[in-house]
Formats: structure tokens, sequence, C-alpha cells
């Protein structure tokens, strides 16, 4: 929230579309937060490519943007268990980008300062990281 804005029941408006479409949805609306979670190791490059920078371009002045989803696979353990869920769940291609940890810099190329992995969470179908960067001003 920012400058004393308060949140109530009901305030929450869902909006359905693509990632890439986040500026469009949100028709001029600048919040203060976008959130997404587990999909961004799903889609192709270009569409995360493209989702960062509409997210980028949707948030207002001082905005966060906080990404749950599978990140870099540090440990053996991880990464062969990210190969043996994931993977041959949803293939190599798009998921490998994550899994070698090139969200961080991804969302740096969008233009998002401050990424930091605020934590990395350990899975049965490899490790998740969260992330959060900010918009700059």
């Amino acid at each position: 929230m920012r400058g004393g804005e308060s949140w109530t029941p009901g305030s929450a408006e869902l909006k359905v579309g693509f990632a890439r479409q986040a500026a469009e949805l949100l028709d001029a609306q600048h919040p203060a937060k976008i959130v997404s979670s587990l999909v961004f190791h799903q889609v192709p490059m270009e569409e995360k490519v493209a989702a960062l920078a509409a997210m980028y371009a949707a948030l207002g002045s001082g905005g966060e943007v906080h990404i749950a989803d599978y990140g870099l696979q540090r440990t053996p353990l991880m990464r062969a268990l990210f190969r043996g869920v994931i993977q041959n769940l949803d293939g190599r291609v798009n998921t490998e980008p994550n899994a070698r940890g090139a969200l961080p810099d991804l969302m740096r190329a969008a233009g998002f300062q401050s990424v930091e992995e605020t934590l990395v969470i350990p899975t049965i179908s490899g490790s998740i990281s969260l992330h959060r960067a900010i918009r700059a001003s």
C-alpha cells in the first residue's frame, strides 16, 4: 500500500490474461505490487522477457514485483529432482533457463532494480526461489 492507503475485503479485482498483457490489463492503473507464482518456468524465453517488461511498465514508481518460481537448482539433489519431475512434465527448453538461475538477470534486463532472491525453498520437485525487485522512481 502507498501513502496510508488501506486494503479492505472486496477491493481486489481479478484480471484474466497473459503476463505480457499486464500493463494493458491494468488499464493505466499502477499497482504498488505485482505477484507471480510458478509461471515463468513454463513459458518460452520470449514470454519471460515480455512478461517482465509488461510488469515493469504496469507498476507505479517504486512498485515491487514478487516472483515465486523454480530458480537456480544449486545442489545435485535439487537438480535431479527438478529434472525428474518438472522437466519431465513441462519439458526442458522452457524450464532450463530457470534451473540455471536466469530469472534475476532477466529482471534486471527489464529495468528492475534491487533484484534479490529472498528465500530458497527445497521441495520434492526442486528448489523454488522467491525473488523481489523494485521499479525505479
